[in-house]
């Protein structure tokens, strides 16, 4: 053997890759060690194995086309007929010419890839565990490549209301979705990241979905390529309903500030009522000749006061009172502390529905109260039966509040319009408070007006009739 040949041999012996030699029929006729390690079998069964009738038709394809001249290839995972052993390989055959220049076999050239295709096995595992985490995502996740979306899962689809092919579609602009309100933000985030500066990862927008609902959006961002083209991939999440049960809170929030504010100041005007009223009646107290029932009237004055609270929450309008359903209240309140034993008083309410200021409700409240305590305490004095009516009605760029009742009635009027008792000046006072007229009518059964809501122009005093009684009467704005 020659010193070239000897050469030849000790590469072919010791060469990292599986090499063999195969005639013009495809059988082997010569391999080396590692072509043997690399199928897994032996020199003795190899030998004479016809390549050419092997199972694996990809493999029978490359030998057949170096037998006929050309080069063949072959990459997949190699099944040994003799050794039953599975092994992932890269394989390449190259024809063998004779002095002249006719095929008279080939040369087949084997890698063990094993550790390559572990390696590619275990990063398409990857890429499906990947592929399945983003495709089954809460969360809209986005590539964006030159402002054209390259990928997007089926979340984003969901939220933004196209289908992927619309998104994916050449021409379609990313843009496209955001709100006026939102195209600044994001223009001037594209302008910072192409100089080269610093954007927050995470922020707010809005964008309009296919059917044009406005949709508000969490966005978290990672530039994956600065340029040629900018690549970006976005994770996007619908914050809509966190959004407006945060604006409900803060609204709560200022409400409640509101209110908290709104009961100092009503807290300090009541305590300022009740020391004005205490005030006022100690100039009265040496009328009373019963002390006990000097305080059970300032009660009941507190608690006309205390019942208009009492409705604002009831009703959860802080805003307007209800107040024909206050003197409801207020009436049955009267009925059960006034009405002495053996009487027999009837109050009949008639109120058209009129919503009122809470800073008109309390004075009116007042008002009220001291026009049935006066009914009670002296229009029936002595009398077993009567009747009270109080009437509600709404008038132009107002309302009316009637107060009438068929006791003894009043035979000098003047001394109710210059009042000297403290009950009448609390009812003037008041109603000069509110800014309303009052009117004051004491009449027999020939002069009572026809309807309990119209008003008499004119004070009567008419003993015409066999029946008395009084009438009063406030009109105030609405």
């Amino acid at each position: 053997m020659s010193r070239e040949n000897k050469k030849f041999r000790l590469i072919f012996d010791h060469a990292p890759l599986g090499i063999f030699h195969f005639d013009r029929d495809g059988v082997i006729t010569e391999c080396n060690d590692r072509f043997v390690d690399i199928i897994g079998s032996s020199r003795e069964l190899l030998l004479g194995l016809n390549t050419t009738r092997l199972p694996d038709k990809k493999i029978v394809t490359a030998v057949r086309t170096a037998i006929e001249g050309k080069k063949g290839h072959y990459e997949g995972v190699y099944e040994s007929v003799t050794a039953r052993k599975s092994t992932p390989v890269r394989a390449s055959f190259a024809p063998v010419h004779d002095d002249n220049g006719l095929v008279e076999g080939g040369i087949g050239i084997i890698e063990d890839v094993s550790g390559q295709h572990r390696i590619a096995m275990a990063l398409q595992e990857s890429e499906k565990r990947f592929r399945t985490v983003v495709e089954h995502a809460h969360d809209g996740i986005y590539i964006i490549e030159d402002h054209g979306f390259s990928y997007v899962n089926r979340q984003f689809t969901e939220l933004t209301g196209y289908s992927e092919d619309e998104l994916l579609a050449t021409g379609f602009d990313f843009r496209q979705l955001l709100t006026e309100e939102s195209e600044e933000l994001v223009r001037e985030r594209i302008e910072k990241r192409s100089r080269g500066e610093d954007v927050p990862g995470t922020y707010e927008l809005s964008i309009q979905n296919r059917d044009g609902e406005k949709i508000y959006v969490e966005v978290s961002t990672a530039l994956l390529k600065p340029k040629d083209p900018m690549t970006v991939i976005g994770i996007m999440r619908d914050v809509t309903e966190r959004k407006r049960t945060a604006d409900l809170i803060r609204q709560s929030l200022s409400e409640k500030e509101v209110l908290l504010s709104e009961i100092h100041h009503r807290v300090k005007n009541n305590m300022a009522v009740i020391s004005s009223i205490l005030t006022l009646q100690s100039e009265y107290v040496d009328k009373y000749k019963d002390p006990e029932k000097l305080f059970q009237d300032t009660q009941n004055r507190i608690r006309s006061m205390a019942l208009v609270h009492e409705l604002v929450y009831e009703s959860k309008n802080f805003a307007r009172i209800d107040f024909g359903r206050l003197l409801h209240k207020l009436l049955d309140q009267f009925k059960n502390i006034y009405c002495r034993e053996g009487q027999e008083i009837q109050v009949k309410i008639d109120a058209d529905p009129v919503l009122l200021d809470i800073h008109v409700a309390i004075p009116l409240s007042l008002f009220t109260n001291e026009a049935i305590l006066n009914a009670y305490k002296h229009a029936f004095d002595g009398v077993k039966r009567g009747n009270i009516k109080v009437a509600l009605r709404k008038e132009k760029g107002g309302f009316l509040l009637a107060i009438e009742d068929d006791g003894v009635g009043v035979e000098d009027l003047s001394l109710l319009r210059e009042p000297a008792s403290f009950g009448y000046t609390i009812m003037h006072g008041l109603v000069r408070q509110l800014r309303g007229t009052l009117a004051i009518f004491s009449f027999e059964e020939s002069s009572k007006p026809d309807d309990a809501g119209q008003v008499r122009e004119e004070a009567a005093n008419s003993k015409t009739g066999s029946r008395t009684g009084l009438r009063v009467e406030v009109r105030l704005p609405l």
